[in-house]
């Protein structure tokens, strides 16, 4: 499969178990057949819900048996997904004798339930990652505020690889993820079914929390098991081949990322003869006055930390991907580590204050200073607005609040602004007199009280930006009331 598959808006999609006279018998759910490597895309995101497995030796998403997954697979919006693959194969990933070499993102608000093995007791594969006796050479990444549920089977891994196959790809679980990882009674939870397999890495960062578990071949959690994290059913601090970076606001089976003796029952660092960690890197991220800054303490350090590829801060309004440079034993990484958004002055001669969307931290935290504040503030809580992109897909988007302002902004072309007039209602009571909206080519601003007062044209308002037009619209009577908006200067 070389094309793109993409499941969206309202979509349901359910296979009947790929069966054999229909599809091939070895072919994935969604994905490649038997034999075919998987090089193309496969989305699923809006409000899309999926249900799919393979009938043999295919994964729920991804490849078929003996077929390489090196395209990507990209889960996100408020997709609802369940992914089951069949016997030795993944449930998101590679079939059996297939290796993993392309990306699985999971993103934005999805739901995704990935098992292996299906009805097949005894067989083994990973949740997500590999089936039997496949190379983890790939990239998974879950971040957003995805909820993960991944499940291995017999001597597989909940996220990771399986029987037979080295993990020397990259996992990382980022942001506000949520993500319960349960191994097969002979794997690890995330990385590798053996011990010495696991020569990749596993970066936990963000305020994400993981959760880890063992469960029998009928799927039944087995409460007297740990789950760990690296190489292997047992604890095992003797390899040290592949490496770890957490940070320390995530949690880990209740326990603080900060915590690392306690986290050594969960997690197989190497540990050399006075019982420290030789492969942990603990990466810290903060944002000081728009400033991004990591910190890495142990194995590993920060060299620098780069704004759309440049050293430098930016102070142009616009929207940066960030990212740090790790140094580890000697080889560069480059991770993402959040976006940063200066939106237009909401005045003439305002300098524009940045917004930071940080994924190491929570959007609704304080940003720690150096006691020069920016008057910015942590936003006013609550889900009062949406902010969707042309395919009804939930968008990432920056917030910041100084004083009664209330400013949001995204790195898009398109965007919609949209809500209800009882939210906005709430919001000024919550002491927000003003929404400025800025996307990549249009800033536009307007008073609450002003759009309240259309309240009449109905309950529902949605702003549009579509690169450097502009529309303010109740919905219910397709009422035009662009005439509250002031626009501001674009980039």
């Amino acid at each position: 499969m070389s094309g793109s598959i993409h499941i969206t808006g309202d979509a349901t999609v359910k296979t009947d178990n790929n069966i054999a006279p229909d599809c091939g018998g070895d072919g994935a759910g969604i994905g490649s057949g038997e034999d075919g490597t998987m090089s193309g895309n496969i989305v699923i995101d809006g409000n899309a819900q999926v249900e799919v497995s393979s009938n043999d030796r295919g994964a729920g998403i991804g490849s078929g048996d003996d077929g390489n997954l090196s395209g990507n697979i990209m889960i996100g919006g408020n997709a609802q997904v369940s992914a089951t693959g069949a016997e030795d194969s993944a449930g998101i990933g590679a079939g059996e004798d297939g290796n993993f070499r392309g990306s699985i993102t999971i993103d934005g608000n999805a739901k995704v339930t990935a098992k292996a093995g299906g009805d097949h007791t005894g067989s083994d594969g990973s949740g997500i990652g590999t089936g039997n006796d496949g190379a983890f050479t790939g990239t998974v990444t879950i971040g957003g505020n995805a909820v993960v549920v991944a499940a291995g089977s017999d001597e597989g891994c909940g996220i990771g690889a399986s029987d037979l196959g080295d993990m020397n790809g990259i996992i990382i679980i980022r942001d506000h993820a949520k993500v319960t990882a349960y191994a097969g009674e002979y794997g690890a939870a995330i990385g590798s079914e053996t011990p010495w397999d696991m020569t990749g890495k596993i970066i936990i960062v963000g305020n994400a929390i993981v959760n880890t578990g063992v469960v029998d071949n009928a799927g039944n959690v087995l409460s007297d098991r740990i789950g760990y994290i690296g190489d292997g059913e047992n604890s095992n601090h003797d390899s040290s081949d592949g490496h770890y970076i957490i940070g320390p606001d995530v949690t880990i089976n209740n326990l603080s990322g900060s915590d690392t003796e306690a986290l050594k029952q969960y997690v197989n660092m190497h540990l050399d003869s006075e019982e420290n960690p030789t492969n942990l890197t603990e990466l810290d991220i903060r944002v000081e006055n728009g400033i991004f800054k990591a910190e890495a303490t142990g194995a590993g350090s920060v060299e620098k930390v780069l704004y759309n590829g440049s050293e430098t801060v930016p102070v142009a309004p616009g929207s940066y991907p960030v990212t740090c440079i790790i140094k580890i034993d000697g080889s560069e990484m480059e991770l993402p580590i959040g976006t940063l958004v200066i939106p237009e002055p909401a005045s003439p001669g305002e300098t524009a204050a940045p917004v930071e969307y940080r994924m190491q931290t929570s959007v609704s935290e304080p940003v720690q200073g150096n006691g020069k504040s920016t008057g910015y503030k942590a936003p006013v809580q609550g889900h009062f607005y949406q902010v969707v992109g042309q395919d009804g897909k939930t968008m990432i988007f920056a917030t910041a609040q100084k004083k009664d302002v209330l400013a949001i902004a995204t790195d898009s072309d398109f965007a919609m602004l949209t809500g209800k007039m009882e939210d906005i209602e709430a919001l000024r009571k919550q002491g927000v007199r003003r929404i400025i909206f800025a996307t990549k080519r249009a800033t536009s601003t307007f008073l609450l009280s002003e759009l309240l007062e259309k309240r009449a044209y109905g309950e529902t308002w949605s702003l549009i930006h579509d690169g450097e037009n502009v529309a303010f619209t109740a919905v219910e009577k397709k009422m035009d009331i662009s005439s509250i908006l002031t626009r501001l200067q674009t980039k």
